[in-house]
């Protein structure tokens, strides 16, 4: 698979958010199959490890929610083991998803 073409694709109307949401799927993407790889050599290579220098990482300042307080209470951001403090809020929305 050629991952180059959707990176290079720049719609007319495409906005800054967008290249920045294309940026960190393309990221994910490398970051799931370089663990997939570390854990089952066998598998097939997508071609994406070809180009990774060349796709510049995501900025820090992109906002991936509507509200201050889902940003806040999102582990994705800035990761639950670095705020104890969050921890407990965490727990309490795994174990409420749990329960559901």
């Amino acid at each position: 698979m050629e991952s180059g073409p959707l990176l290079s694709y720049s719609p007319r109307d495409s906005t800054s958010e967008d290249q920045e949401r294309i940026r960190r799927i393309f990221w994910s993407c490398y970051i799931l199959e370089s663990d997939y790889l570390a854990e089952l050599s066998n598998l097939p290579l997508s071609g994406i490890a070809r180009i990774e220098s060349s796709v510049p990482l995501p900025g820090a300042g992109y906002s991936t929610h509507s509200t201050a307080q889902e940003e806040e209470q999102s582990s994705l951001e800035t990761g639950a083991s670095l705020d104890d403090k969050r921890f407990p809020g965490i727990v309490k929305e795994l174990d409420h998803q749990l329960d559901e």
